[in-house]
Parts: structure tokens; C-alpha cells; sequence
């Protein structure tokens, strides 16, 4: 959740720029076939199924399919 409220206020300041969150691959595929989004930006440790198969049906599907992907892994917080 933290990193959504990061990539939130950084994508806030970019002009032209808007930002849509989704917090699990199934609400994140549903949200890209509604809203064809630009680029996806994804963490691939997602709760339920993870970023690898959310990937997979991203790119099984024609609506989606196209759309540039770029991975990413949150890195785990220190004690």
C-alpha cells in the first residue's frame, strides 16, 4: 500500500499524467480492460494470484495485450 501512495504523489506532478490503482492482479486486470491504460506499472509479489500470472492473462487477452508492462519489486522494509 505504501508504494501506491508513492507512485500516487510522484505520477501527481507529472502534467497530463493520471493514476489508477488497483491492490490485487484480478482488480488490476478488470481496471486495465476498463480503462486502457498507457502503461501498467506492477508489483509482482500481488496478494491472491501473483504478478507473473496477472502478466499472463494480461497478455492472453486482446484488449490488454498490447499494453506496456513494467514490473516491479517492492523491496522489503528493515527492522
Amino acid at each position: 500500500m505504501a508504494s501506491i501512495s508513492l507512485m500516487t504523489e510522484i505520477v501527481r506532478i507529472i502534467p497530463g499524467c493520471n493514476f489508477v490503482a488497483a491492490y490485487n492482479g484480478r482488480d488490476g486486470v478488470a481496471l486495465a480492460k476498463s480503462s486502457s491504460p498507457d502503461l501498467i506499472l506492477m508489483d509482482i509479489n500481488l496478494p491472491g494470484f501473483g504478478g507473473f500470472e496477472t502478466l499472463e492473462l494480461l497478455r492472453n487477452d486482446q484488449r490488454t495485450c498490447d499494453i506496456p508492462v513494467s514490473r516491479c519489486l517492492q523491496a522489503p522494509r528493515r527492522n
